[in-house]
């Protein structure tokens, strides 16, 4: 592993918390998404140890899962929001230009 230190289960299952409770709140933290990497490595590094270790730590493991199948809806429902914000500006935007296309073609 060249050195890298492997967080624990109990960290990662901790970790994703903090996240969950991060993506609820509804000021956005743009930092999000490097959290979200950290994680992904953090959790990937945990199961590049040997199956032996790995397997006996079932129960917490499939915490874990529930805790990322979370997280992942949680993005989800945040990038339909981002989405149809989006949406909203560029028919505002769209109604903007039109309106001023037409004022201009009136004077």
């Amino acid at each position: 592993m060249g050195g890298a230190i492997i967080k624990s289960l109990d960290d990662l299952l901790t970790e994703s918390e903090r996240l969950i409770i991060l993506l609820n709140l509804n000021d956005f933290d743009p930092n999000v998404y490097e959290y979200l990497e950290s994680l992904i490595k953090d959790i990937n590094d945990f199961l590049s140890q040997d199956r032996a270790s790995i397997a006996k730590h079932g129960k917490k493991i499939s915490l874990l899962q529930e805790k990322v199948d979370i997280l992942s809806n949680l993005l989800r429902e945040k990038m339909d929001l981002i989405i149809n914000k989006l949406n909203d500006k560029s028919k505002e935007l769209e109604y903007l230009y039109n309106a001023k296309k037409t004022l201009i073609e009136t004077l």
